[in-house]
């Protein structure tokens, strides 16, 4: 169990916090916004707030997390270890970047409802995504970042568990044709020799 501490709970944080934590690294968490309960806890914790305590694990929260409208955030360029990523943090955090916001504005698709561009299909350019312009788009960057933030914890709390994460990539097919399929038998559409799973 890892503990988490905000000043506010925002739907944006407890989605992406489950998502990295429950579902990608398998670890259980809990939610506080009581400050002197987070100090006190015994439990592995991050404090995710504008207010660093002392020496705890410390990520201050981009804004994105905190918004509570459909507003297009100021995304700024951050490099770690040689590789430029988005959202910065701050100095005294333990990374220059908030791993939890950029997650969440990748896998929320956010900046597809804000831009306007499309193609003849309705679609939003992969080319002019962040990801792209960041040399981002052919890696499985929100596992890159959950696995960063698992080895982070494990140099401060080093007997918490965390599942190995397979950093393949699996890029989604294109389909211009949904419906193509709609007409076949189901036999028609698994191609031979490949098994389903």
């Amino acid at each position: 169990m890892i503990l988490i501490y905000s000043d506010e709970i925002t739907p944006r944080i407890e989605y992406i916090f489950k998502l990295v934590f429950n579902q990608i690294l398998q670890v259980d968490i809990a939610f506080t916004t009581n400050s002197s309960e987070f100090r006190k806890s015994e439990l592995p914790k991050i404090n995710y707030s504008v207010e660093k305590f002392g020496e705890e694990f410390y990520i201050k929260p981009h804004r994105l997390t905190n918004c509570k409208a459909l507003l297009k955030p100021t995304i700024n360029s951050v490099w770690y270890e040689g590789k430029k990523y988005f959202c910065e943090s701050s100095n005294d955090s333990i990374l220059p970047f908030d791993p939890f916001a950029a997650s969440f504005y990748v896998v929320t698709r956010l900046e597809e409802y804000l831009e306007s561009d499309r193609d003849k299909l309705n679609r939003y350019p992969a080319q002019k995504s962040i990801l792209e312009s960041y040399k981002l788009l052919q890696k499985p960057i929100v596992n890159i970042w959950a696995q960063l933030v698992a080895d982070k914890l494990s140099e401060v709390y080093p007997t918490i568990d965390f599942r190995k994460i397979n950093l393949s990539l699996f890029p989604p097919s294109t389909s211009t044709m949904p419906m193509h399929t709609k007409t076949k038998d189901f036999g028609e559409q698994v191609p031979h020799g490949h098994g389903l799973y």
